[in-house]
Parts: structure tokens; C-alpha cells; sequence
């Protein structure tokens, strides 16, 4: 008997991962549809990664940003800055999940409006969108849109101005009373990954800026190739004041997510009140960092994503056409949600595929009934006919009564 608590539905315990294969104790081998949690992007058992960890400890492992930098947060920091630049002067502060990135760039935001004097009796709201989900601490709950995570921690989170996912003519946007709007490019599992409209998107900004709103926009499962680009929101053409990165930098391997903010922004603000956690860029974590975006620039990561991605769209797309109880299939890139009618549940094809060896997302609450397949980004054509083809298999199952 363990004493660990559990938010898994069976008793299976991992104990190898090579590529994007798992392995139970029973000798089971899983293949990994939906990169874990939308997180092990390069695989398992990436021997650049595996490096680079030895060497760093050695050299040094540990250094608190209240007691100084060193040369690993700062060269990310360089980087990333480097990547984002054509759309504004920005600068890094790191993090250590997604979350934490969501909880940071709140208070940032909150900081500034506070410098600036802006309706500080009444702007003490944040705007999200409708469905959306930001991260599992109170203060990124209180900005997740989704009933399904309202409900649960209804009374302790704050209260947020939840906005339509789609034009709405009759929705009168009045922002007076709001610090920053938490945007997303596209809204991933919680809704199954749709996609907010680029004008839509332009619109929204447009109206922030003329009423002294902060623009957040959460990157944090979306961002590094994930859906074929760096980031998620760049076919829009906005420029937001703060992105959130995470998952697709530490990728499994380190704790580290970023919140990069326009310099006008963080430089008015005294950093020190921002606070932050014990592991807040980790030497170790800002090295692995660095290693996964040379990784990826090496290997042609994006390019790959993009050449699948139509591939993808077309299996899934034929899938629907053979089995009515798919209502529609959406996505981009490696991240592609398949829609169920009432006849079928996600839970059940969930767990119907885990059987068969396939680990995959899946949203049952409401009128949500969907499963997620984004696999690991170096995933390749013939695996994907593998997974895809449990896929099918699975829910041909259900239909069937297994």
C-alpha cells in the first residue's frame, strides 16, 4: 500500500519511457497521444537533454533570483527576447509551470495599473474567454472561464468578465472595470482546440488598448511548434503586452514556463514586488531550455509539425465521414480535438484506448464531449496511422458495447 494521492482512474505504474513509448510495470507499452499533458513535445529519453543536466550540475545547480543570476537565465532571457523582438521591446521574467506564469503576469498587471493610477477604486477585474482554462492555483483558476472549474471552486476565486470565443454583435464590451484580459490563441483541451478568429483576436486587442487594458495571452501549451509556429497568436498580427510560455520550454525535463513582458511595462514597475518562487530560473531548468530550442532548430521540429499537420486534418477528417458519432473534428498543427455526439462518451473511449495502448486527452462535462491527440512533435507519419488507427478501433469498440 502507497500513500500517495492519486487523480489517475487505474493502477497502472510507469516505470520506462523511451521515444514517445510508456511502460507500466506489467510490461504494458502505452503509446503517447497527447504528450503527456501537452508537455513531453521532444519525446522521452532525449540524450542532448540527458547531457546537458550532468554538465550542469557540475557546474552549478542552484541560485536564487533574489541572491543573483546567472549566466544560463540570462542567455534564455537573450533568447527568447531574440525570437519575440519584431513585435515589441520585451523582457523575461521565468517561472516554474504554467500556472506560476499566469499568477506572475497577473501581478504584474496589477502592479502597473497601480503605478499608472488607472481606476484603481474600480478596474479590479480580469477578462478571459468563455471555456477557457489558465492553470490550477486560485489566482489562475479566478481567470479560467470554464463552469466546469468555476463550479468547483465557486466563493474562493475572483470575479471574472467571461467573454464570447466568437463574434458577438449584441455583446457590449465595456472594459472599465478591467485590469487585463487573459487571451488565448487558440483554446486547447477545455473546449477541444479551437481557435479564437484573427479579427476576432485583432478586435478584442484593439479595444484593450484604448481603454489602458493589459493584454495577456496564454502560450503556455501552444507556443514552440506546438501548432507548427513559435507562437500560437502570430498570424493575428497583435502584439500583446505579456505571453506566457512553459510547456513547450522545459518539455518534460525542468520545471520552467516564461511571462515575457513589454519593457514599457515591467521597467515601471520595481521587480522586487513581483515575488516569485524558490525555483524561479533554475540554472538546471534555463540550460534545458536552451537545449530544447537548439533541439528543435537542429531537427527541423516546426517544419515537421507544419508537413503533418494537413495529414492529420485529413485522417481525422475521414475518420468523422466513417463514423457518424463524430461531429466534427478541429485543430492545427499537433493539437486536434474529434467531437462527439451524446451517443458516445469521451470518457469511455478514453479509457477503451488506453486499453488498446494509446494515452489521450478527453473533456466529458456539459456540452463537452471530446478527446485531444497531440502527440509528441517529432512523432512520425507511420505512428500516427498507429495511434489514429486505435483511435478508430476504440470507438468502434464503444459503439459495439465492450
Amino acid at each position: 500500500m502507497y500513500n500517495l494521492v492519486k487523480r489517475v482512474f487505474g493502477d497502472d505504474n510507469f516505470v520506462k519511457s523511451d521515444g514517445i513509448y510508456l511502460y507500466t510495470d506489467d510490461n504494458k507499452e502505452i503509446i503517447d497521444g497527447c504528450s503527456n499533458s501537452m508537455n513531453v513535445n521532444l519525446g522521452y529519453g532525449v540524450l542532448e537533454i540527458e547531457k546537458v543536466i550532468h554538465e550542469q550540475i557540475r557546474k552549478i545547480n542552484f541560485m536564487h533570483t533574489g541572491k543573483g543570476t546567472t549566466y544560463e537565465s540570462l542567455m534564455l532571457a537573450n533568447r527568447l527576447h531574440d525570437i519575440i523582438k519584431s513585435y515589441g521591446n520585451y523582457k523575461v521574467y521565468f517561472a516554474t509551470s504554467g500556472s506560476d506564469c499566469i499568477e506572475a503576469a497577473l501581478r504584474i498587471s496589477v502592479l502597473y495599473q497601480q503605478k499608472n493610477k488607472r481606476n484603481q477604486e474600480s478596474n479590479t477585474r480580469f477578462a478571459t474567454f468563455e471555456g477557457s482554462y489558465h492553470g490550477s492555483t486560485l489566482g489562475a483558476l479566478s481567470v479560467s472561464g470554464h463552469r466546469k472549474f468555476q463550479k468547483l471552486y465557486n466563493g474562493y476565486i475572483g470575479n471574472c468578465l467571461t467573454i464570447p470565443t466568437r463574434w458577438n454583435l449584441e455583446w457590449e464590451m465595456d472594459f472599465t472595470d478591467i485590469t487585463a484580459f487573459v487571451l488565448d490563441s487558440m483554446i486547447t483541451n477545455p473546449i477541444g482546440s479551437e481557435m479564437i478568429d484573427r479579427d476576432y483576436l485583432n478586435y478584442l486587442v484593439q479595444i484593450c488598448k484604448e481603454s489602458g487594458v493589459i493584454t495577456i495571452i496564454d502560450e503556455i501549451a501552444t507556443s514552440i511548434g506546438r501548432l507548427g509556429c513559435f507562437f500560437g497568436f502570430e498570424d493575428s498580427g497583435i502584439s500583446p503586452d505579456i505571453v506566457c510560455i512553459s510547456k513547450g520550454l522545459g518539455v518534460g525535463y525542468a520545471n520552467i514556463g516564461a511571462v515575457i513582458v513589454k519593457t514599457n511595462i515591467i521597467d515601471s514597475i520595481n521587480s522586487a514586488d513581483i515575488l516569485g518562487h524558490t525555483y524561479n530560473a533554475s540554472p538546471i531548468d534555463c540550460k534545458i531550455a536552451m537545449t530544447v530550442l537548439d533541439y528543435i532548430e537542429k531537427h527541423g521540429i516546426f517544419e515537421h509539425v507544419n508537413n503533418l499537420s494537413n495529414y492529420i486534418e485529413y485522417r481525422l477528417k475521414v475518420l468523422k465521414n466513417k463514423l457518424p458519432c463524430i461531429s466534427k473534428v478541429s485543430g492545427k498543427g499537433f493539437m486536434w480535438s474529434i467531437h462527439f455526439r451524446n451517443n458516445v462518451n469521451a470518457s469511455k473511449v478514453f479509457k477503451q484506448c488506453y486499453n488498446n495502448g494509446l494515452l489521450l486527452l478527453y473533456l466529458e462535462y456539459e456540452e463537452y464531449n471530446h478527446m485531444t491527440f497531440c502527440p509528441p512533435l517529432i512523432t512520425s507519419k507511420n505512428q500516427i496511422d498507429s495511434m489514429l488507427d486505435i483511435l478508430e478501433k476504440s470507438i468502434t469498440e464503444v459503439l459495439h458495447g465492450y
